[in-house]
């Protein structure tokens, strides 16, 4: 874990961590971004456009904050990156600053930020992806669409459920080998198949961020039977998805509560 695939100048990082020493939170502690996408910044950006196909992407910063109150007590500052245009978060601590809505956010920061971050938890967005530039950790959560999942190889990340018109939720492996469902616009599923999807839970966010902190911290080892149940998830499940069978290392905490979305039978 940690080595970069790409890395900046003596200067650029020199220059970036003067940034940081500016900022007003405790100095010489572990980073880690946060990042929830929200439609704030294609609004502004391209006013004239509907982006409400888009929407199903996005998620309530709120529901971080238990994950947040995790992280602090680990010890890390914790920096929310995204979006200038985004609301405030309901939180006051001294180890959570939102630099995106600071006059510090620069397009330089957006980078060094998550360069410098323990790991990188958020949802699906260009601001995210920087992390698997940079080969920094990258715990997915509100990952949608069913088909996707992050592309870093120290990634992990869990799913939006979904749920048909009579608020059913419906298994994954339902439709993943159906090409109909692999759509990018959430109203056309709506529309054409009654399915919209559920965010992830403030627990099962933090769930997943504990998850990513003991893999980080080399607290974490597969046992057996977690072992047999992702292989099982990459052979039965993953294999199934003709967009792409490219899958990341899901959750096993995740995956242990919601084998029955993936699988046709029972774990041990």
């Amino acid at each position: 874990l940690g080595i970069k695939t790409v890395s900046f100048s003596e200067k650029q990082k020199i220059y970036g961590e003067s940034v940081l020493n500016r900022m007003p939170i405790p100095q010489n502690k572990k980073i880690v971004s946060i990042f929830a996408r929200d439609s704030s910044y294609l609004s502004h950006k391209y006013p004239k456009k509907d982006w409400s196909y888009h929407s199903y992407r996005d998620c309530d910063i709120e529901t971080y904050i238990e994950a947040i109150r995790y992280l602090i007590n680990k010890n890390y500052v914790v920096l929310r990156v995204g979006s200038e245009y985004s609301k405030k978060l309901n939180f006051v601590d001294e180890n959570y600053f939102e630099y995106s809505l600071s006059d510090y956010k620069s397009a330089f920061m957006d980078l060094f930020i998550i360069y410098k971050s323990k790991f990188v938890l958020g949802s699906t967005s260009g601001a995210t992806d920087v992390a698997a530039v940079f080969n920094v950790p990258f715990v997915g959560v509100n990952y949608a669409p069913f088909i996707e999942s992050p592309l870093g190889k120290e990634d992990i990340f869990i799913q939006k459920k979904i749920i048909n018109s009579k608020g059913e939720i419906v298994p994954y492996k339902n439709i993943i080998s159906d090409s109909r469902y692999y759509s990018f616009d959430g109203n056309k599923m709506e529309h054409l198949y009654g399915i919209k999807y559920l965010d992830n839970s403030a627990e099962e966010i933090l769930d997943a961020t504990i998850e990513m902190d003991n893999i980080v911290n080399g607290d974490f080892v597969l046992n057996k039977n977690q072992k047999k149940l992702l292989e099982r998830y990459q052979n039965e499940y993953c294999q199934k998805n003709d967009w792409s069978n490219r899958f990341a290392p899901i959750s096993i905490n995740w995956l242990e509560k919601n084998y029955h979305l993936y699988l046709e039978d029972g774990i041990d």
